[in-house]
């Protein structure tokens, strides 16, 4: 499989609360949770200030401006379904588009009446809205594989707004392999459909779901403390002394994706490695382990946040400063790791995943990738949640497609499992602000960016 190639952010809401131990950062409140919350009561006799009006979105996506301009530096994107709040400017007209509105907290959007509506009860909004996806869960959307599904504008017995220009997704065919995303399910003419993301109809025989994976990592400095191993492929053995003093198997193991505690203490009776546990007396063989001992040099200048990865060890750690707090298994590129090369074209070997050190770039709720394997079938995975872009086409992003967390198994971005992405999204810089679908970091040194550094 070749490198992802990143489409398209296609959502169609804000943010939530991250439940991942560690930091503590949460995500923006999500916009039907704000445009729902009742204001509490004044304690003074001040009149209350009025909410901001805000800015509903009808559009597939709405880029964010730096400048009212439709040239102007992107700093994001809204798409359909999100409500943002406005600024206090007027709006502008400009050649292009006759209503520039300013968002907070910052940036410009075209609000053509395609686009966004002012109007709370605009009833396409509140059709978007009531199939909005759940980011109070690791999984927005539910998903599934495509055995040569297609999308179908409407399916009688089912009503359906007329959606504006550009929310239905324009590939009717959805080719094998490719991934489908759906809110729900409805019964039509004795067959039942998938409201697919695009509010277009999947039928359901012709998708296969996926199995959700639930493995996550842990928080450093409360359950767990470094070094660690997790455990990839099987269960793994536990090893003991027996009565000579040599470490033998003992019969007894640990599931497959479960950690343990180490010591740093180290043998090699048989010219491979045994880790001492945390358990006492207990050590284990480092074949088939992921050894979480990282080498914590921190990127040079102030990084409040940054990430190691060992692409080819299959685990990433996230530090604050110094101190590291939160470690897991990730899936890095299936044909391992290797350092771009400016000088040659494609810069990155397939199947690889970049080394080197990284800045957070662009951070998406959820992302289309599309990828093509080695005799050019090109496929798409829909609706990814929880991406990071670090560099070019590379993300940290969930891989709801599959679980073999600690292996080689990507085409060159760094897999996560579904909850540890969204604890990370969450803890990352820069941070997503209230209503919007996808962010851009500044471009100075000095702006807020996650550091991820990868090596093999």
């Amino acid at each position: 499989m070749r490198r992802a190639v990143l489409l398209l952010a296609l959502a169609l809401s804000s943010g939530a609360c991250g439940e991942r131990p560690g930091a503590g950062v949460a995500l923006a409140a999500s916009a039907s949770a704000v445009a729902s919350t009742t204001p509490l009561p004044s304690t003074s006799s001040a009149p209350a200030t009025p909410a901001p009006p805000r800015l509903y979105v009808r559009a597939r996506a709405l880029p964010i401006h730096a400048e009212p301009s439709m040239k102007g530096k992107l700093l994001g994107t809204l798409v359909s379904g999100d409500a943002v709040a406005l600024r206090g400017e007027a709006p502008r007209s400009i050649a292009g588009c006759d209503a520039m509105r300013a968002v907070a907290p910052r940036g410009w959007v075209c609000a053509a009446s395609d686009a966004a509506t002012l109007d709370d009860h605009d009833p396409v909004w509140l059709a978007l809205r009531a199939h909005a996806p759940d980011y109070a869960s690791p999984w927005p959307y539910t998903y599934g594989e495509s055995r040569g599904a297609r999308r179908h504008k409407a399916v009688p017995g089912v009503a359906s707004p007329a959606w504006p220009p550009l929310v239905l997704d324009t590939h009717v065919e959805i080719p094998r392999r490719s991934t489908v995303a759906w809110f729900d399910e409805v019964e039509a003419g004795g067959t039942t459909w998938l409201r697919a993301d695009d509010q277009t109809f999947v039928r359901k025989d012709r998708v296969t779901p996926y199995e959700r994976s639930d493995f996550h990592g842990v928080a450093l400095g409360t359950e767990a403390a470094l070094p660690l191993a997790f455990f990839k492929r099987g269960p793994h053995a536990r090893y003991a002394r027996d009565a000579q003093g040599r470490l033998v198997p003992t019969g007894e193991t640990w599931p497959r994706l479960a950690w343990v505690g180490l010591t740093g203490q180290t043998e090699k009776p048989g010219g491979h490695a045994l880790w001492e546990t945390r358990e006492p007396g207990v050590w284990i063989d480092a074949r088939d382990a992921a050894i979480v001992s990282p080498e914590g040099v921190a990127p040079s200048g102030p990084h409040p946040t940054w990430i190691e990865v060992a692409a080819l060890q299959g685990w990433l750690v996230a530090f604050e400063n110094d101190a590291p707090v939160y470690a897991t298994m990730i899936s890095a590129g299936k044909l391992g790791a290797a350092r771009p090369d400016p000088d040659r074209e494609p810069h990155q070997p397939p199947a690889t995943t970049p080394i080197g050190t990284w800045r957070i770039r662009e951070k998406l709720l959820t992302a289309t990738l599309q990828s093509d394997l080695d005799d050019g079938t090109e496929y798409v995975h829909a609706q990814v949640p929880w991406s990071q872009r670090f560099l070019d086409k590379y993300l940290l992003h969930t891989a709801y497609w599959h679980d073999q967390w600690g292996e080689g198994h990507s085409g060159g971005c760094v897999n996560l499992s579904p909850v540890d992405a969204r604890w990370l999204f969450g803890w990352t810089e820069p941070k997503l602000p209230e209503g919007w679908h996808a962010v851009r970091a500044g471009d100075g040194d000095d702006a807020p960016a996650t550091i991820v550094v990868i090596h093999p």
